[in-house]
């Protein structure tokens, strides 16, 4: 497909065309379509940017369109599922997406409790594989500008203060892991 989300530059605190050289301003959103009723809406954890939820994508990337976003933030994406059509639609939209690292599911979220308040103890092994997994999934796509690790980092923290090092610390680890793969991945920011 003709992309329409062309490579990006960072300079700075800017992103830039890459092929214009022009500042890119973004204009975007928080997209998370869990329905309001229905068994769907009792969870955080549903990634909703699959072919299963197409009619849902679909008709939302049109809404995209008309308001004139060109940048999505999306939650609780499976890495381990096919997101080629969601990721295509939106390129093909011009809208490029920020994807989150983290989300509200077991071993999907830094937490620290009492006993494991230092990093990295405070977030498990599997939810760095976790970061590396979608890393390693969603950097293949053009459109996709960076990854987010703020939002949901302290969902399970009993001291939402004292997790900070925790959430520094995993961030340091996914900077870490994109720093690692250079060539094997296209360039994105954590």
């Amino acid at each position: 497909p003709n992309s329409q989300t062309p490579s990006l530059i960072l300079k700075g605190k800017r992103f830039y065309n890459s092929d214009t050289g022009e500042y890119v301003s973004f204009r975007g959103m928080a997209y998370y379509p869990r329905p309001n009723s229905g068994e769907l809406s009792r969870s955080q954890s549903v990634d909703y940017y699959t072919n299963e939820f197409r009619e849902v994508w679909q008709r939302d990337i049109e809404y995209f369109r008309r308001l004139n976003i060109n940048l999505i933030r999306i939650y609780a994406v499976d890495p381990s599922k096919f997101h080629d059509e969601f990721m295509c639609a939106l390129q093909e939209a011009g809208i490029y997406v920020l994807v989150g690292l983290l989300a509200d599911c077991k071993n999907c979220g830094l937490g620290a409790t009492a006993e494991d308040m230092n990093p990295p103890d405070c977030y498990t092994s599997t939810l760095k594989r976790r970061g590396h997994f979608i890393i390693r999934t969603f950097s293949r796509y053009e459109n996709t500008m960076g990854f987010s690790a703020g939002n949901e980092a302290t969902i399970f923290a009993l001291d939402r203060q004292a997790n900070t090092p925790c959430q520094k610390k995993f961030i340091r680890d996914m900077r870490e892991y994109v720093a690692s793969c250079s060539g094997n991945l296209l360039p994105r920011q954590v």
